[in-house]
């Protein structure tokens, strides 16, 4: 399974911040970078207002660690994966999968 670990990713956590009219804009902040499996799982395709929406399900299995949670993403050079649902694989606290959605938000 630790060989299946060869995607270095960034997790990242939305953070609110104020800007200048009152409001606030999303930032995303780097939390940590972890080797992960990211396994392709199903996608599908559908056409939305002359638009082609296409959605990517990816499992990504890392360490166990805690703070992971949905609303957060994990992010791979351009690709973003968007946590769904995360998991304590086997309940030993040895490791998470994480079900996400590829794209952005």
């Amino acid at each position: 399974m630790i060989g299946d670990l060869r995607h270095r990713v960034t997790l990242q956590q939305a953070v609110r911040t104020p800007d200048a009219g009152g409001g606030a804009d999303l930032v995303w902040t780097d939390i940590a970078a972890v080797w992960a499996s990211v396994v392709a799982v199903n996608g599908s395709a559908r056409d939305a207002s002359d638009k082609i929406d296409t959605r990517i399900r990816t499992k990504i299995r890392v360490r166990f660690r805690t703070g992971i949670m949905p609303g957060m993403r994990f992010v791979e050079g351009a690709r973003t994966f968007n946590i769904q649902a995360v998991l304590d694989e086997e309940g030993s606290r040895r490791w998470l999968l994480c079900l996400c959605e590829e794209g952005e938000v």
